[in-house]
């Protein structure tokens, strides 16, 4: 799929140091530049967590753990089990150790007066920080707070013990991760209302027992890849209410993929502006993938974010299903919804709103692909024929795409279809249909309304 090089947005440690907390534009090599004339002032970005609808920490028989220090100190040790023993001061690697040798669910909070959210603190972590493997459910709260992890230039490679992991029970909110140098794993757990700047792989949900929650409020905007899910486990995995390769504001990052999928998820409420590929990945027999009610290329009041982004595009494979809808909207793409496996599966594109892209629906198989024919159009009903038993949809766009749904039927290949409805003057009328099995083809031919 075609794509364009934009601008990376950073709402991280080096555009907020301590007068603020802006969107600031920078390119790959980490020179900041304004986005037009000035620098984006928004919400700071731990009270827009707090605003979000998200949990409180679960209970916990120990007192809660205060980060009150911007440094990366362990003192006492990797045995660190009390903070009396993390001496005057006690830093997020300690609070970590801490919850890792002592039993039970731990909170970490962060001090107002070192991380005030309208002057965010800088945890500056280098190769010489090793994070504990987590074994036991861990809350880390940045609500109301400016807390940014800012991984060191030094590490050029992904690292294993540089992160920490989200077990079965973590909550992670309202923290800002910078450079952050390997995914971050997560097993029936919730991250929410975090900013995102990964180098490779944010985000990896892996075999929770309970659900694992990626959302809301998350802006992922920048690395390879946002979510990578290979392994659900026996949980449902979410992943809603995210804005992907841009802020919450409405400036572009340069996250390349905003999902790789290989097992079930729901995917709903999102926004999407991506320049390679928003979704990808190959299910096996039996999987089935939502995605709706998301927005691609447009935010959340329709607004357009950018040319040339990425669709709703997947590499199909395998015999799992996708469904695509209801109420996905998507403006502006190169391609509104595509296919570029020799097997996608079964592929169900229903109820969407797909206008202005340079292709409304392009499939690399050649199941699926027969289309409805529109045989007529009045101002109060919609005619047509079906090449075999299925559903036919029928839309009102500008130009031959599907702007608005108007309504559906079922239909067989021995009488015309008949849909009653009120059609907008004006504009064209267009199709799907949808075979038995549930494989969407592209748009049928457009007929004007008269």
């Amino acid at each position: 799929m075609r794509g364009v090089a934009i601008c990376l947005v950073s709402v991280l440690s080096a555009a907020c140091g301590r007068s603020g907390f802006t969107v600031t534009i920078r390119d790959r090599g980490d020179a900041l530049t304004p986005h037009g004339d000035a620098e984006v002032a928004i919400t700071p970005w731990g009270e827009r967590a707090a605003a979000l609808d998200v949990p409180a920490c679960p209970p916990s028989d120990s007192p809660p753990l205060v980060v009150n220090t911007l440094e990366t100190t362990l003192d006492g040790g990797e045995t660190l089990a009390d903070p009396s023993q993390a001496g005057a001061t006690l830093s997020f690697i300690e609070a970590l150790w801490i919850s890792t040798n002592r039993p039970g669910i731990d909170q970490i909070f962060f001090s107002p007066e070192i991380f005030p959210a309208s002057a965010p603190g800088v945890i500056v972590i280098d190769l010489d920080v090793a994070f504990p493997s987590i074994n036991g459910p861990i809350c880390i709260d940045a609500r109301d707070r400016g807390v940014v992890l800012s991984w060191s230039s030094a590490f050029d490679t992904a690292c294993q013990s540089c992160v920490w992991q989200a077990v079965s029970g973590s909550l992670l909110v309202g923290l800002v991760l910078e450079r952050l140098p390997q995914k971050l794993r997560l097993a029936g757990s919730q991250v929410a209302g975090c900013v995102l700047d990964a180098r490779y792989v944010a985000l990896e949900p892996n075999l929770g027992t309970s659900d694992t929650l990626i959302g809301p409020g998350n802006a992922f905007v920048g690395g390879d890849i946002g979510v990578r899910l290979d392994w659900a486990g026996t949980g449902q995995v979410r992943i809603f209410d995210n804005d992907f390769g841009v802020t919450p504001s409405g400036q572009l990052g340069n996250l390349a993929q905003a999902l790789v999928l290989f097992d079930r998820v729901v995917v709903e409420g999102n926004v999407f502006a991506v320049t390679l590929s928003t979704i990808q990945g190959v299910l096996e027999d039996g999987v089935l993938v939502e995605i709706r009610n998301n927005y691609f290329g447009v935010d959340r009041s329709g607004r357009h974010l950018g040319t040339a982004l990425s669709g709703m595009a997947w590499v199909g494979g395998g015999n799992g299903r996708w469904l695509l809808g209801p109420g996905n909207v998507i403006r502006g793409a190169s391609a509104g919804v595509a296919s570029y496996g020799q097997l996608p599966g079964v592929v169900t594109i229903t109820q969407n709103s797909i206008s202005q892209c340079q292709e409304g629906i392009v499939l690399s198989s050649s199941e699926g692909t027969a289309q409805a024919a529109i045989t007529s159009v009045s101002s109060s009903q919609i005619t047509g024929t079906c090449p075999a038993p299925g559903v036919v949809e029928l839309f009102s766009d500008p130009g031959v795409q599907g702007e608005t749904f108007l309504g559906s039927l079922t239909c067989d290949v021995t009488q015309p279809w008949v849909l009653p409805v009120t059609v907008p003057s004006g504009r064209n009328v267009t199709a799907t249909f949808t075979n038995s099995v549930g494989r969407t083809g592209v748009f049928s031919a457009p007929v004007a309304v008269p």
